[in-house]
């Protein structure tokens, strides 16, 4: 996003690794940038953290790729309402007989599959859920749309609808030193 902003081409829709932009090539290309970590609102690639700032000295090793962006003139730009999720969250216990729609469609934690479903009661374990209204806006300039075509969407019968792409969004939980306490994710549906 940030190179597409820089050279005022739009927006990013691919970050590519590659030889296209040269690299390869029989002559040494001087290194400009190093080691460029961006979190993607800067004006310029100037404004991101980096190793190195070519000086002259250094050069491009000739076997390796070397890091390019495609840009388009329009893209969607999906952004979630926090407000939303911060105003409907609230935790629920429920017993794993009651989620197996959830299950199914692996919307639950990672330790939720773990179970042992031979085991006697397994369905009367309980899972303590956060559970929140997730909405999403598109403030981009082009639809939204998923990369598998109609036919191919899966039909879950348990929530009687399709699902467009497997997961739409991951939902994280962060302890106060940034490690995950908790996963989910959204599937998408139509």
């Amino acid at each position: 996003m940030v190179v597409c902003r820089q050279l005022g081409l739009g927006y990013a829709a691919h970050a590519v690794q590659t030889t296209v932009f040269g690299g390869r090539s029989t002559h040494n290309l001087s290194l400009v940038l190093s080691g460029v970590r961006c979190k993607g609102y800067e004006q310029s690639l100037t404004d991101c953290d980096m190793n190195a700032l070519g000086d002259g000295h250094h050069h491009c090793p000739t076997s390796q790729d070397i890091a390019g962006a495609i840009c388009t003139s329009e893209l969607p730009d999906l952004v979630p309402d926090e407000k939303e999720i911060e105003s409907s969250a609230y935790l629920e216990d429920r017993m794993l007989m009651l989620l197996q729609c959830a299950m199914e469609e692996n919307c639950l934690a990672s330790s939720a599959y773990t179970t042992n479903r031979q085991q006697y009661g397994w369905q009367f374990e309980t899972r303590r859920l956060l559970r929140f209204t997730a909405r999403i806006a598109n403030i981009g300039t082009a639809d939204f749309r998923p990369f598998l075509p109609k036919h191919i969407w899966d039909w879950h019968a348990c929530h009687r609808h399709y699902h467009s792409m497997e997961v739409f969004a991951h939902f994280d939980i962060l302890d106060s030193r940034g490690k995950r306490v908790a996963e989910g994710h959204k599937a998408s549906f139509c």
